[in-house]
Order: structure tokens, then C-alpha cells, then sequence
């Protein structure tokens, strides 16, 4: 599905931006850290590389994963992960994925 009622001179002026420029926050720095870790695994994407990335502290400020701190709001309440395959699965961290284990659900047997 996607999005195509959008105004086309909105999309012209996001062309001009000049993202070199542009101030980095919290969603650009996460999304980055996710990108230079995806980019560079040297055996391929899979379910481990995803849990570890997922469980990120990249950046001290802007981590992928936000830990639990007494006086923030912020923090990562859990985390999914689908492996789309002729067996798929879905992984569910009940919390922070750095402090709560994946749980494998299998799609493939009926109960």
C-alpha cells in the first residue's frame, strides 16, 4: 500500500533540501545507525543481525534501542521482527530487546 494523494510541490521542495544541512534529531540518528549497521554485515541479513541491531546503542543520545531510565517516559517497550520465508516466524521481545529475550512464534504447524 502506499501514499499517493500527496501535493507535488511539497515533493519538489523536499528535493531541494539539502540534507548535509539539514539538523540531524533523534528519528535521523536512529535511522542512520540502523543503515551503517544493515549495510555493513559482511554475511548477509539475518534473524541474528536484525536481534543485534535492533538491540543497538549506537549513538549515547539517540540509540536504536532506548533503555529504561527512572525519569523518562522514553524507552523501547518491545521490539518484532518478521522472517518472511516458506516457514515464517515472528519474534517478539516482551520489552527493551537489550534486557528481554526474543520469543519465536511459528506460523507453519497448525495447533
Amino acid at each position: 500500500m502506499a501514499n499517493d494523494d500527496y501535493d507535488a510541490e511539497y515533493a519538489d521542495a523536499l528535493k531541494k533540501i539539502d540534507s548535509a544541512k539539514a539538523v540531524k534529531g533523534n528519528s535521523e540518528i536512529r535511522f542512520q545507525s540502523l543503515e551503517n549497521r544493515l549495510k555493513n554485515l559482511q554475511n548477509g541479513i539475518d534473524v541474528s543481525s536484525i536481534e543485534s541491531t535492533l538491540r543497538s546503542h549506537d549513538s549515547r543520545e539517540h540509540p536504536i534501542c532506548r533503555p529504561v531510565k527512572e525519569k523518562s517516559a522514553t524507552f523501547t517497550f518491545g521490539s518484532t521482527i518478521m522472517k518472511l520465508s516458506d516457514k515464517p516466524e515472528f519474534l517478539v521481545a516482551p520489552g527493551p530487546p537489550d534486557m528481554s529475550p526474543y520469543t519465536v512464534f511459528n506460523f507453519s504447524e497448525i495447533p
